[in-house]
């Protein structure tokens, strides 16, 4: 499946955002409790971000939005770092999307990844709901996504 991503005005994502989080919290105590849900340890988030040189970050995203943590690769240079607001709405735009596709899953099928290509890199985006969040890996340019997603699959299916 392919994505175009689009450029949305903060105050759109913003309105979309509060609604979707209101709507989250109505829906509190009719759905499933997420207390069973794993947490993905620093461990595995470093086992990705190791697991081959094309993997410059990897960000562990929030059921909600936003990053609630990142590893870097050395290989990333501190001026290609984002800075912290920019970090946060990235990783709001990463949920969104992958809550998109999940909306089309009937249509498609079950969402493996996503992928953005970018001019000077690529963005893997894998939902886990059994860990009640998603990741998004940012490679270079010249990075294999469909053999990455299978080591990021194998390093989390790990015990």
């Amino acid at each position: 499946m392919c994505v175009e991503w689009t450029t949305l005005s903060v105050t759109k994502m913003r309105r979309f955002l509060q609604t979707r989080l209101q709507r989250l919290s109505s829906r509190k105590g009719k759905e499933e409790s997420t207390d069973h849900k794993k947490a993905i340890g620093d461990h595995k988030v470093r086992a990705i971000l190791e697991s081959d040189p094309s993997v410059l970050s990897v960000s562990v995203l929030g059921r909600e939005g936003g990053v609630s943590s990142i590893a870097r690769s050395a290989q990333l240079h501190k001026e290609e770092y984002a800075d912290e607001r920019t970090l946060q709405q990235l990783g709001t735009v990463g949920t969104v999307i992958l809550g998109a596709a999940v909306k089309a899953e009937g249509l498609f099928g079950s969402t493996e990844f996503i992928l953005g290509t970018l001019k000077k890199g690529k963005i893997l985006l894998v939902n886990l709901p059994e860990y009640d969040s998603a990741l998004a890996v940012r490679l270079s340019r010249a990075a294999n996504a469909e053999y990455l997603f299978g080591k990021i699959s194998e390093i989390l299916a790990r015990g």
